[in-house]
This record gives C-alpha cells, sequence and structure tokens, in this order.
C-alpha cells in the first residue's frame, strides 16, 4: 500500500514536469508548409524543406535566381521580403563591377536580433556581414531595409574582386557602403555624413581603421569611410574606382592595393587634403564645437545612420 507521503511526492514531480513542459515544450516532430509554401510559389520562388544550421529544428530554404535563403518558419513574411528584392539587388552590384559570384550565394535570416547576433553566436558566425565566409547573415528586422542587405552584398562582392587580399578598411567599408546607398546620395544626405565625420576629427583615413568594443567599428566609422568614396567618385568619377578594382583584381599579385591606389590616383596624404575641402561644401563647420576628442554618439536619422 502506497503511502500518502509517497502519493503526495509523486503528484508533487508530476506538476513539476508538467509545469517544464509548458515552459520548454518539445520540438514539433511535423509541420504543416501547406501555407507557407503556397506563399512563396504564389511569388515564383522554390521552397524546400531543411535543418537550421547547428540545430534540428525544422526550417526551411527559398531558392532565388542567385540566393539560397534559410530561414524559421515564424519568419517567412520577412524572408520574402528579402527574396523580392534580392535578385535585382544582386544584378545592380554585379553590374556596376563588372564582376559576377559563384552562385547560389547563401544567406541566412535568424530568429534573433543583431545584437545576439553579434555578441553571443559562436566563432563561425563572426562576421556575419559577409565577406570571408561567404554567407550572409540577417535577421528579421533587416528584411524592410533593402540597403542592409545590398550593403552585406556589397562587401562579399568585393571580397571576392580582391581575392580576399588585404585592403584599408576604409576603402572597403566605404564601396561596400556606396554600392548600397548610391542612388541616395542626395545634398541632405551628404551634408549628415560630412557633419559625423567632421565630427570625428580624423586626421587621415588610416585612422577609420580603429574599433570600439567587441571589435566592432563605430558607426560613425562607417559613415567616414563612405564619404572617401563620396569624394572619390565625384572628385575623379566612378570610372577610375572601377578601373582601380579591375587592375587590383587581375594584378593583385604584382601590387599592393596602395601602390596601385596611388599610381590611379596621386599620395594619400594629398587626397586626404582635397577630402577634407570636399566635405566643406557640404557641411560648413563650427569651429566653436568642432574638436579632437572621443567618439560622439551616433545621432541616429531614419536607416541611413546605422550603415553597417
Amino acid at each position: 500500500m502506497i503511502r500518502w507521503g509517497t502519493l503526495m511526492m509523486l503528484l508533487i514531480l508530476l506538476g513539476c514536469a508538467t509545469g517544464m513542459e509548458r515552459m520548454y515544450p518539445a520540438a514539433p516532430t511535423e509541420v504543416d508548409t501547406s501555407d507557407v509554401r503556397s506563399l512563396f510559389e504564389s511569388q515564383g520562388f522554390r521552397l524546400r524543406r531543411a535543418l537550421d544550421r547547428g540545430s534540428t529544428t525544422l526550417s526551411y530554404m527559398c531558392a532565388t535566381r542567385y540566393f539560397l535563403i534559410q530561414f524559421a518558419e515564424q519568419d517567412a513574411l520577412a524572408t520574402l521580403q528579402v527574396a523580392q528584392n534580392a535578385d535585382s539587388i544582386y544584378e545592380e552590384i554585379s553590374e556596376w563591377l563588372r564582376f559576377h559570384l559563384q552562385t547560389p550565394v547563401n544567406v541566412i535570416i535568424f530568429p534573433f536580433n543583431q545584437k545576439e547576433i553579434r555578441y553571443k553566436a559562436n566563432s563561425r558566425i563572426v562576421g556575419f556581414s559577409g565577406g570571408r565566409y561567404g554567407t550572409i547573415y540577417l535577421t528579421p528586422a533587416d528584411a524592410p531595409h533593402t540597403n542592409r542587405f545590398a550593403h552585406r552584398l556589397g562587401k562579399l562582392f568585393l571580397r571576392r574582386v580582391v581575392h580576399d587580399q588585404p585592403v584599408p578598411w576604409w576603402f572597403m567599408a566605404g564601396m561596400a557602403g556606396y554600392l548600397a546607398y548610391r542612388d541616395e546620395l542626395d545634398p541632405i544626405f551628404k551634408r549628415q555624413i560630412a557633419q559625423q565625420t567632421q565630427q570625428l576629427g580624423l586626421r587621415g583615413w588610416n585612422e577609420m581603421a580603429q574599433t570600439g568594443t567587441h571589435g566592432e567599428h563605430p558607426p560613425e566609422m562607417a559613415m567616414a569611410s563612405l564619404s572617401t568614396i563620396i569624394f572619390l567618385a565625384e572628385r575623379y568619377g566612378e570610372d577610375k574606382l572601377r578601373t582601380l578594382l579591375g587592375t587590383y583584381s587581375r594584378e593583385f599579385y604584382r601590387y599592393t592595393f596602395r601602390e596601385l591606389f596611388e599610381e590611379h590616383y596621386k599620395p594619400q596624404r594629398e587626397l586626404e587634403d582635397e577630402w577634407r575641402q570636399f566635405l566643406l561644401k557640404f557641411a560648413p563647420p563650427d569651429l566653436k564645437n568642432l574638436r579632437i576628442d572621443p567618439l560622439p554618439e551616433s545621432r541616429k536619422t531614419g536607416d541611413k545612420s546605422s550603415i553597417q
């Protein structure tokens, strides 16, 4: 005969087990994919089920002309936004650079925010913005902002163009930003970039390579690097930038990037002097408030101020 104490203990354990099941539900063994599949196929995309990298949770893969996008079921709508714009963004960047990637390019949409990707993901995911790992990492929050996808795809293109050779950070970051934002470089945006760059009090372009916490570059540095490419494109023309990249892509084994850069333009110090004068045209500084001191806080205005 079971004692009352033993029976009560069994009931308590059963209650705890039930509570734990509510807190941590088991992964479903089957998922109804009919709605998700019809959503994508109605837009002309192919969809198949797949396993998430590093887990056994069921998810999906959407194939476009140039991309293979992996996502979780709850992020279907965000993924569809990315898929609808991805191919046209690829073609614009490819046409500008006159270069093609080996496709399909992998895209992973993580169901958590950027901060968690940056600080909590494992070493294979660090560098999620693309580039050397050949994969573009996004979050659902990135989906409405096509410039973010274009910026990360631009980094991947540029890494392939220069064969992963060492190139100054200011040039690579600036070029990726230029590829993503060149159609939006109106006077207001240029003024914002010029103001933030002047507030940094930079003495030269190589200072832009300094990093913040966790090895990341502050958003202000990304804006400053973009200003260098805007300057080069407007003062010397986009064709000279394309020629520089094309020559380095073919002959990177003969030159360092700096040697080729100065051969196409002029010594970097002279260019930096011209660049400072160029910035004054868009945002004459308030000399009373312009100082060379620690980085100011980012003044975020819409999506344009969060170039990554």
